[in-house]
């Protein structure tokens, strides 16, 4: 598939790009094709937070 330094350069970029996150935001992440982005799911639990004060 990849030779030499591209396959280690594709390797290191997706490690990279990686977020560990909690099953429940693995969850929220994945309810949309294409899945939300990282900030857009901080955004919804942020507005979760804010409206519950």
């Amino acid at each position: 598939m990849y030779q030499g330094e591209d396959e280690q350069r594709t390797i290191d970029n997706a490690i990279s790009n990686l977020i560990p996150v909690c099953a429940s935001c693995h969850r929220v992440i994945h309810r949309a094709r294409p899945p939300y982005q990282m900030e857009e799911v901080k955004d919804f639990y942020q507005a979760q937070l804010d409206s519950s004060i």
